[in-house]
C-alpha cells in the first residue's frame, strides 16, 4: 500500500473511519505513536531528551553505530528543526570520539564508522548554515581529536 492508495482511502470513507485507523494506527506501532504525538504537539527539546537517552543506552552497551544512526534519522524525520538534528549529531559524534580515546577501540570497521558520523555531522552542518552555531563544537572535537588519536588528521 503505498500513499496514493492512502489517499484513496480517506476519500473513500468518512471521519469515524479515519480516525478509527489513525487510534488504530497510534496503539499499534511505538515509532507512529511517537510521530503523531510529535505532530500534535511538536517539542524538539523533549524529543531531543529522548534521542539522546536511546543513544545512550545503545553506546553504554552494545556500540551498535546501526542503531545510533536510526535513532538520529528517526528523530530527523519526526520533523525537529535543522538545529536540534545538528545538536543531535554533535553530540553522537563528541561520544564516538571519546570512546575511541577512552577505550583505546581503533579497530578499523568502528574508526571507519566515527569517520562517517564526523563526515555526516560536518556536511549536515554546512547544508544547513550551521556553521556559526556549531562551529566551534566541531572545532573542539577536531582538537580533541588531533591531540588524543594518531592518525586523526589524515582521516580527516
Amino acid at each position: 500500500m503505498g500513499k496514493a492508495d492512502l489517499r484513496k482511502f480517506f476519500k473513500e470513507n468518512d471521519k469515524p473511519s479515519v480516525e478509527a485507523l489513525l487510534l488504530y494506527v497510534y496503539e499499534a506501532s511505538k515509532e507512529a505513536k511517537t510521530c503523531i504525538d510529535f505532530y500534535l504537539k511538536p517539542n524538539e527539546e523533549e524529543a531531543y531528551e529522548k534521542a539522546v537517552k536511546k543513544l545512550e543506552k545503545v553506546l553504554n552497551s552494545s556500540i551498535s553505530v546501526r542503531e545510533c544512526k536510526k535513532i538520529i534519522r528517526d528523530f530527523e524525520k519526526l520533523g525537529a528543526s535543522p538545529e536540534w538534528v545538528a545538536k543531535l549529531h554533535v553530540g553522537y559524534v563528541r561520544v564516538l570520539t571519546e570512546l575511541i580515546v577512552a577505550w583505546g577501540r581503533d579497530d578499523e570497521a568502528f574508526v571507519n564508522s566515527v569517520v562517517i558520523a564526523y563526515e555526516t555531522m560536518r556536511d549536515y552542518i554546512a547544508v544547513h548554515g550551521l556553521e556559526e552555531l556549531y562551529g566551534k563544537k566541531v572545532e573542539a572535537i577536531e582538537k580533541y581529536m588531533a591531540k588524543n588519536w594518531i592518525g586523526f588528521n589524515e582521516l580527516m
